[in-house]
């Protein structure tokens, strides 16, 4: 159960307890946005970001590359995707 006097938002990946965020917060954002638009990662589940009046707050979970690097490729792929996000939220207000 959320706790009183918080609001809650939760994005979990397409594999059932593979991967999952979630969101505690005591402010209203303005705007809630789950994933960063590209389908092959938003749907494990990885990116919440909520949108304040003078910020975006952004709630992640980084893949692992995996044991022998299995994932690397995909790893880098994610960091590319998620770092353009973020420079693009950046230039319209701050990013934590």
């Amino acid at each position: 159960a959320t706790p009183s006097g918080y609001k809650s938002y939760w994005l979990s990946g397409d594999t059932a307890g593979y991967s999952g965020v979630g969101l505690l917060t005591k402010l209203d954002p303005v705007d809630v946005k789950f994933g960063i638009g590209i389908a092959e990662h938003d749907n494990e589940g990885r990116i919440i970001t909520a949108e304040y009046e003078t910020f975006y707050f952004v709630v992640s979970y980084i893949p692992n590359s995996g044991r022998k690097l299995v994932r690397l490729e995909y790893r880098q792929e994610f960091n590319e995707a998620f770092r353009n996000y973020i420079k693009e939220l950046d230039k319209k207000k701050p990013v934590v």
